[in-house]
């Protein structure tokens, strides 16, 4: 598939990225396929070495990759860290492409026992979070922890977002018994998320963070990521691999085996989308179209 310019198409060289001019140029592709949102360079390229005919693309302020899977056309885009990335690739990719389903993919970090480096774990509900620097002993009131009232209201009072149940439950069915072999974890737990622009560095805060706001992980951008999909009305599954967890030899294992468990989750990911998509058409309801 490809993005349907004005324009005649670019010739590249191989390694080289396929793009227009002009952004405005660009008009919507045929639906019907998937559009996969990757955090980093690394979460995307593994997913692209699973597609068929992949290649590199630009999608406008993204770059990625397009490609098809399961006879079906599929887009990566790679979108940084965050949740206002993540919001605004979707919107774009949507408008783009009009996906049936999107895929998020990112690293997280556990903050909850019986996670480890390299696990893959579907996101059921994603909440904002604060995670600060440090804790001290003596500080009992989470008032104290925040810089500001208004930073602790946007926080606590922000609603959180969560993933189609029934579409949730058709992935983490046929992921169930279908483990790659790239994988060691025995199942896929389904977990909910913080979402923070830093990381736990030490377990009181780990511990902390997992008490005061009920979650297993701490992820960057998935609330943005599910919110952009509330806003489309359009399917989403939200998935994550732990790269640091409550002990150095989760963060080790997941940085001596990166590729291997970043191919992991690529694979489970695509495994996933095809799953809700294949058992669950009829479901797959299609918003208003978004502007760019």
């Amino acid at each position: 598939m490809t993005l349907y310019s004005t324009k005649k198409p670019l010739t590249t060289q191989p390694g080289q990225v396929q793009t227009g001019n002009n952004h405005n140029a660009l008009s919507p592709a045929p639906s019907g396929g998937l559009v996969i949102l990757c955090s980093g360079e690394d979460e995307g390229r593994a997913v692209a070495r699973c597609l068929d005919r992949s290649r590199r693309r630009c999608f406008g302020l993204f770059l990625g990759w397009e490609g098809s899977v399961g006879g079906r056309l599929c887009a990566v885009a790679v979108t940084g860290d965050g949740e206002n990335p993540l919001y605004v690739a979707l919107r774009q990719m949507a408008h783009i492409f009009q996906p049936q389903i999107a895929v998020a993919l990112e690293p997280v970090s556990a903050v909850a026992e019986g996670l480890h480096g390299g696990d893959f774990v579907l996101i059921r509900e994603a909440a904002r979070c604060l995670v600060p620097a440090g804790l001290a002993r003596n500080i009992c009131d989470d008032r104290y922890l925040f810089p500001s009232e208004a930073i602790r209201r946007e926080i606590l009072e922000a609603p959180a977002v969560a993933s189609d149940a029934e579409g949730l439950a058709i992935v983490a069915e046929a992921l169930a018994h279908n483990m790659p072999a790239e994988s060691v974890q025995p199942e896929v737990p389904v977990v909910r998320a913080g979402c923070s622009g830093f990381w736990p560095q030490h377990q009181s805060v780990r511990n902390w963070v997992r008490s005061r706001f009920v979650v297993e992980v701490v992820a960057a951008g998935v609330n943005g990521f599910l919110s952009a999909a509330h806003d489309l009305r359009l399917p989403a599954l939200a998935t994550g691999v732990v790269a640091d967890g409550c002990s150095d030899d989760d963060r080790l294992e997941f940085r001596r085996h990166r590729r291997r468990y970043l191919r992991a989750a690529a694979v489970l990911s695509l495994r996933g989308a095809m799953a809700w998509l294949s058992r669950t058409p009829q479901t797959v309801s299609r918003g208003p179209r978004p502007s760019a």
